[in-house]
């Protein structure tokens, strides 16, 4: 009898330590705690917008609480910065973009971060492009009118943008340098002083993102001469891109994808991918973000980093072009 309670004891210890290992090598679900979006640029802007629509439909999906935690500054550096030293949990994502993680790189000479290397991405969710406008009352009507404007007179004709080195800028380099002409850059602080100045005749032509510009192209006071991405934007499906106008495979895009510090577990990576494109084929934020001049852009991890990686080629080389040196 004491030889079967002994042998019955072992096996009733063997079992729970067995147990034991069992429970301690299961990891614990994720999420278990809020998660928080770092937002590198300041609050009421389109990133806002797309991070808080992110934010409150993966609340809605799964029942998480996602936070916002706005980290401006740099161009989007400071957030970014911020996000490759955050603990690699997944608790911590980022919402990047093309300014932060391919321009940045070559125009300033101190990051704190590596883009290639030091955060990982989890899903692109959106890529908007640069419109190219001109008053009603210009004479040119059409992109080769500008083209062939410039080439008679080059450095004549003046383009607004929001200022050195953003995207609108860098758009106008790429396309003078596809062009072969020249056309003076005018920085601006922001998008009612270029459009003030365009409509008074200080200015020939803008270059901004297309909600800056879309009620005075529908109200008929600008004219859209083209928009940089590779497709028609479903906003303005009457614009031509600059493309279709003799200029094959051009292509500026603006966009933005969700990032996690490197190190991040690959299932959660997984995790955050799937529900994210859930969240992305949700009419109602297709609805949001094309309101913005933008489109939803669904796919894996993988997809996402090899578009940082061929981005942060393709801008070094407009950054060089534009004579534009890190600062």
């Amino acid at each position: 009898m004491n030889r079967f309670f002994t042998g019955w004891y072992k096996f009733v210890v063997l079992l729970l330590a067995a147990s034991s290992c069992i429970a301690v090598a299961q990891p614990q679900a994720f999420p278990d705690r809020p998660i928080t979006i770092i937002v590198p640029f300041g609050p009421g802007g389109g990133t806002d917008l797309l991070s808080r629509t992110i934010a409150t439909k993966l609340g809605e999906l799964n029942g998480w609480t996602v936070a916002l935690d706005f980290k401006p500054g740099a161009g989007g550096a400071v957030g970014m910065a911020e996000a490759a030293k955050a603990p690699r949990t997944g608790y911590v994502m980022v919402m990047g973009a093309t300014d932060n993680l391919s321009i940045a790189p070559w125009l300033q000479k101190s990051l704190n971060y590596d883009a290639l290397k030091d955060v990982t991405p989890i899903a692109k969710v959106a890529e908007s492009p640069i419109i190219f406008v001109t008053s009603e009352s210009s004479p040119y009507k059409t992109l080769a009118d500008v083209v062939q404007a410039a080439r008679a007179s080059p450095g004549k004709l003046t383009l607004g943008t929001a200022g050195t080195g953003s995207v609108s800028h860098l758009a106008l380099v790429a396309f003078g340098n596809r062009a072969n002409v020249s056309i003076t850059h005018v920085p601006y602080k922001g998008a009612g002083p270029i459009l003030a100045d365009l409509l008074g005749g200080h200015i020939q032509f803008a270059a901004m993102a297309i909600p800056s510009a879309l009620s005075l192209i529908k109200s008929g006071k600008v004219r859209a001469l083209g928009v940089t991405s590779a497709a028609r934007s479903s906003i303005l499906p009457d614009v031509p891109t600059i493309a279709e106008q003799g200029y094959q495979g051009f292509k500026i895009s603006v966009w933005y994808g969700l990032l996690v510090p490197t190190g991040v577990p690959a299932p959660v990576i997984n995790r955050l991918n799937r529900d994210v494109n859930t969240v992305l084929e949700m009419p109602s934020v297709r609805e949001v973000i094309q309101s913005q001049g933008a489109e939803t852009d669904i796919g894996s991890p993988a997809a996402f980093a090899t578009t940082i990686q061929s981005e942060y080629v393709k801008w070094r080389d407009i950054v060089r072009a534009s004579g534009l040196s890190p600062e």
